[in-house]
C-alpha cells in the first residue's frame, strides 16, 4: 500500500510507476502529479501515469501473465504538461487506475475515486506514411486499455485540455479519446 503523495515524469504511479508482477489486495491513495515529455533519454513504449500504476506490462516469457486484483486507487492524478508528440509513434495513458494496460494484462476488482486531469496536451500528429500507430488517452480507470475488465469501476471525474493538433494520416493513425472508464480501449 502507498499513503505518500508521488511525483515524477513519464512513467509515474502511486503504488508502481511500471510492473509485470502479479498484485493483489493492494491500494494507493496518495496525489500523483507529472508531466510527460519526449526525451531521448527515456524512450518507452509506454509513457504512462495513474493513480495506482503507470504501466502495466505484460510479463515477459516464460510466464507471460501478469494481473492486478482487488485493488484501488483514491489520489488525484494530475499531469501538468503533455509535450509534442510529431512522428513518433507511441502509448501515452493517463487514469485513475493506471495509465496504460497491455494486452495479457488480467484486471479485476480495481477501482479508481480521485479526479483525473491532464492539462496543456500539445501536438500529436503523425505525418509520414507508415510510422505507426500514437495513441493518447485519459480515463477515469485507464488511459489507455488494451485487454478486458472485469468487475472494475471508476467514479474519477475526468478533465483534458488539448492545446495542439490532433493529426493523422494513412498509414500512421492517431487515436485520441477521453472517457469516464476508459480513454481509448483497444481490446
Amino acid at each position: 500500500r502507498s499513503a505518500v503523495p508521488v511525483s515524477g515524469v513519464n512513467a509515474v504511479g502511486g503504488l508502481v510507476g511500471v510492473t509485470s508482477a502479479v498484485i493483489s489486495n493492494s491500494f494507493a491513495t496518495g496525489d500523483v502529479t507529472a508531466a510527460i515529455t519526449l526525451t531521448s533519454a527515456f524512450s518507452p513504449a509506454n509513457y504512462a501515469v495513474g493513480g495506482f500504476a503507470g504501466a502495466i506490462i505484460t510479463a515477459p516469457p516464460p510466464n507471460p501473465q501478469t494481473s492486478v486484483t482487488f485493488a484501488f486507487a483514491s489520489g488525484n492524478v494530475t499531469v501538468s504538461s503533455v509535450g509534442d508528440f510529431e512522428n513518433n509513434p507511441r502509448t501515452i495513458g493517463i487514469g485513475g487506475f493506471a495509465g496504460v494496460i497491455e494486452s495479457a494484462v488480467t484486471e479485476s476488482a480495481c477501482f479508481s475515486s480521485g479526479s483525473v486531469r491532464a492539462e496543456d496536451v500539445g501536438i500529436l500528429k503523425t505525418t509520414a506514411t507508415g510510422q505507426g500507430s500514437l495513441i493518447f488517452g485519459v480515463g477515469g480507470l485507464t488511459g489507455v486499455n488494451a485487454n478486458q475488465l472485469s468487475a472494475c469501476y471508476s467514479s474519477s471525474s475526468v478533465y483534458a485540455l488539448f492545446n495542439g493538433v490532433v493529426l493523422g494520416t494513412t498509414g500512421s493513425n492517431v487515436a485520441a479519446g477521453v472517457g469516464g472508464v476508459t480513454g481509448v480501449a483497444l481490446a
